[in-house]
This record gives structure tokens, C-alpha cells and sequence, in this order.
């Protein structure tokens, strides 16, 4: 039985949300300025299709913290959440609770996607799948939201989010972070199943972990990428700024 709570979103509102600019972002096109009229209708017709067929899904999980250590972070529940990278985030941030996340495009849009290539589709297909990496993206910031939302009326906030295999946090951890939400050992939730590799299952499945403070900041997406140390990404909205840009966004 999983600890997660389960948030109910609509495939046609997680759709509408996506911005033509993250869209064009993740298809590795240009961000402004005019596309050939074929790839403008692959683009509205994944669209379309998820809004219609999609079958996102979200989960959440709260724990306060017991303590925080150098390379690990000790939960109230007697678990831990190994890796200096998050042990980090949290210390730096005085954080006296983390909340992990679980987000997918669903198992849907990824079974289309291969259709769509298998019929010699590849257009069709390519769209599909990086409008479910927008996806993704656009119900992590989604649930990261609402929980802002929800955190108001005590004046909390939420620090950056991590995910492991993301910077300095080992993709390892994956188990860690599935464990929280789930409980111990267990390898699904939802429609999610966590490989014996680190990787999700279906594609453009996300697992994340924001500590819970008095003394952080919400960030905008592009605001992340500046904190955000991966290298090498090709994705980035902004280039990563260093510990000192770190500090000044997450003050």
C-alpha cells in the first residue's frame, strides 16, 4: 500500500498548461519565429492527442525531518534519504520537512508514441514523445504548486527540487526517493515502476525531492536551470551560474 497521495489532473488541463516555448524547447527548435507548416500540425496534434487521451499522473508525500547529516538526511518515519547532494539543499535551506514527488505523461502517450514510429510515423512519433516530456516537466511544476498553495497558511515554502541522477545526486537514489512514497521495496505506484537500472517506467516518469522551509523561495522554471549544476544538458533554459547564483536564488 503506498503513503503517497494520489492528485487527480485532467490530461486536457496538464495540456493546455504546456507553453508553446517548453514545447519548442524540448523538440530542439528554435524558441521563437516561424516552423515549417508540417511540424506546427505534428505539434498540435500531439497536443490534441494527450488532451484527449493522456492519462497523467501525480503522487505526494510530506515527512518532517529528524535530522540532517553530512551525506544523509534522517526522517521522522526512522528512514533516510542518502546523498550529500540533498543532505545539502536541505541544510543550506534549514529544512524541517521534505516532500517527494512522483509524476508521469502515463503509459498512453508512450505505447502512441512507438505506434506512431513503428507505422513509419517518425514525425508524429517524435512530437508525441517530447510533448510527453513536456508533460512531465509541466506536472512536476504542477504539483509543486499546489503544494506551495497548501503550505501557505503555516508560512512554508519549498526549496529547489531534486532528482537523482540529476547533478550530483546518483541516480541510485531513485530507490530511496520511491521508498518514501511508497514504502519500503516496493518497485510501483501508480501506473510507475522503478527498474532494477534507476530508470521509470513508462517514459517521461519523474521522481523529485523538495525540502520544506521558513526560509527559502519558489523558483521559476528558468530560475532552476541557473541553480541547477548537470552537466553536460542540452535542455537548459539558462546556463548554471555557480554556488554563488545558488545562494542569491535560494537565499
Amino acid at each position: 500500500m503506498t503513503d503517497a497521495e494520489v492528485l487527480r489532473v485532467a490530461p486536457a488541463e496538464i495540456a493546455a498548461a504546456v507553453s508553446d516555448r517548453e514545447f519548442r524547447r524540448l523538440m530542439a527548435l528554435p524558441r521563437t519565429g516561424d516552423l515549417p507548416e508540417g511540424v506546427l500540425q505534428s505539434m498540435r496534434d500531439a497536443r490534441q492527442w494527450y488532451s484527449i487521451h493522456g492519462d497523467p499522473f501525480v503522487a505526494t508525500r510530506r515527512v518532517e525531518v529528524a535530522a540532517i547529516g553530512a551525506a544523509s538526511v534522517t526522517l521522522a518515519t526512522g528512514a533516510a534519504l542518502p546523498g550529500r547532494a540533498i543532505a545539502s539543499l536541505l541544510s543550506a535551506q534549514d529544512s524541517h520537512a521534505v516532500v517527494a514527488v512522483a509524476v508521469s505523461a502515463g503509459p498512453r502517450v508512450a505505447a502512441e508514441a512507438a505506434h506512431s514510429w513503428s507505422a513509419d510515423r517518425p514525425d508524429a512519433g517524435y512530437a508525441l514523445d517530447r510533448f510527453a516530456a513536456a508533460v512531465a516537466e509541466g506536472l512536476l511544476r504542477h504539483a509543486f504548486t499546489r503544494l506551495c498553495d497548501s503550505l501557505l497558511p503555516e508560512r512554508e515554502q519549498l526549496t529547489r527540487h531534486l532528482s537523482p541522477g540529476c547533478g550530483h545526486w546518483d541516480i541510485a537514489h531513485q530507490r530511496d526517493v520511491m521508498d518514501l512514497l511508497t514504502g519500503p521495496r516496493l518497485a510501483r505506484l501508480g501506473p510507475m515502476t522503478l527498474l532494477e537500472s534507476g530508470a521509470l517506467d513508462p517514459q517521461h516518469s519523474m521522481l523529485a525531492v523538495s525540502g520544506v522551509t521558513r526560509h527559502g523561495r519558489s523558483l521559476t522554471p528558468g530560475a532552476a536551470c541557473l541553480a541547477c549544476d548537470l552537466d553536460p544538458c542540452t535542455l537548459r533554459r539558462m546556463p548554471f551560474a555557480g554556488d554563488g547564483a545558488r545562494q542569491r536564488v535560494n537565499p
